[in-house]
């Protein structure tokens, strides 16, 4: 029985590798995929660690604006979760996501003069964000002990999940655009 030879390192590589460089690859404009010329094969990019840490900067950096622009709503202690990917079948792009995400907020309501009138905390969640459904659950929950926090608190899940739903829209544009 005769025993193979060990491949050499260049038969080794394998065609479902990318090529280290695109250009060497032949790829145009009209084809995406760098090591895939034809299309013909299903190709998938991850885009979890993209997402999940623009996410997280996104809702870091988010300030909403609630009572008519008296009060400011601020994330932290955000952790966002879930997966993401590109997919490339006969040039066409195929995003998958679901993605979940939970943070505490603050907002501190200022009177017209910037004067201080009251602030509250509390909790956000987004659940079933995917790009199988359209809607997805967000709520805001508050831990305000008197009536003007509870104003506060109110607004907050009043007018907070329609500004996330469009800080989402816009994160999911800008995931269609880098793909």
């Amino acid at each position: 029985m005769d025993i193979p030879e060990q491949p050499s390192a260049e038969m080794q590589q394998t065609s479902t590798s990318p090529p280290e460089n695109a250009q060497e690859a032949g790829t145009t404009n009209n084809n995406p995929s760098a090591w895939n010329p034809s299309s013909s094969h299903w190709e998938e990019r991850q885009l979890t660690p993209w997402c999940l840490s623009t996410l997280t900067e996104r809702f870091t950096a988010a300030k909403l604006s609630l009572l008519e622009g008296s009060a400011e709503l601020m994330f932290f202690n955000v952790s966002v979760k879930g997966e993401a990917s590109l997919s490339l079948r006969k040039n066409r792009k195929m995003l998958f996501f679901d993605l979940s995400a939970e943070a505490d907020w603050t907002a501190t309501a200022r009177d017209k003069d910037g004067r201080f009138l009251a602030d509250s905390r509390g909790h956000m969640t987004l659940k079933e964000f995917s790009s199988d459904d359209d809607d997805c659950r967000i709520t805001f929950s508050g831990d305000g002990k008197v009536p003007p926090q509870h104003r506060i608190d109110n607004a907050a899940k009043k007018e907070g999940p329609l500004q996330v739903t469009e800080l989402l829209k816009q994160f999911v544009q800008e995931m269609r655009s880098k793909a």
